[in-house]
């Protein structure tokens, strides 16, 4: 008969948290597009990776064969919107590292997006049809202080 006082069993192995996390992480950047799934695995899970899932963003009113191609998740701006909202300033920071703007992003909506995203490396504009690029500018005078 089983102990079931006991938190190691054979039919309830112990996995070290660091090794989770490995594991977790591992998958997570093999397969971006999976990290809202993972996130629901547990809540240490979600702590673990879910900067991963901000890491690379792409806004973009149209789809991408390429984002496709490349595995990335897709950003619903609005969905963006309310996680900037809802979360610490320093989630944004720390996690955005590249952003990639494309058509369909309003000039409040970018101010919103870079005023959060201060941590990023890399920036990708692509024709937003934007004349007021002020968001923009401030955001690479922050990425210029920085070299």
């Amino acid at each position: 008969m089983e102990d079931i006082s006991s938190p190691v069993s054979p039919s309830h192995p112990y996995l070290p948290p660091e090794h989770e996390h490995i594991i977790f992480e591992m998958a997570a950047l093999t397969h971006r597009r999976t990290i809202p799934r993972l996130i629901l695995v547990a809540a240490r899970v979600k702590l673990w990776i879910e900067p991963l899932l901000y890491q690379v963003v792409t806004l973009s009113a149209r789809a991408s064969e390429e984002r496709e191609s490349l595995g990335l998740p897709y950003f619903n701006l609005n969905i963006l919107l309310k996680a900037i909202e809802r979360k610490s300033p320093l989630f944004f920071q720390n996690a955005v590292k590249h952003l990639f703007l494309e058509h369909g992003v309003l000039p409040r909506e970018l101010e919103i997006v870079c005023a959060a995203c201060t941590g990023v490396v890399n920036i990708f504009h692509l024709n937003t049809g934007l004349r007021d690029l002020g968001p923009l500018r401030s955001l690479l005078i922050v990425l210029d202080g920085r070299q």
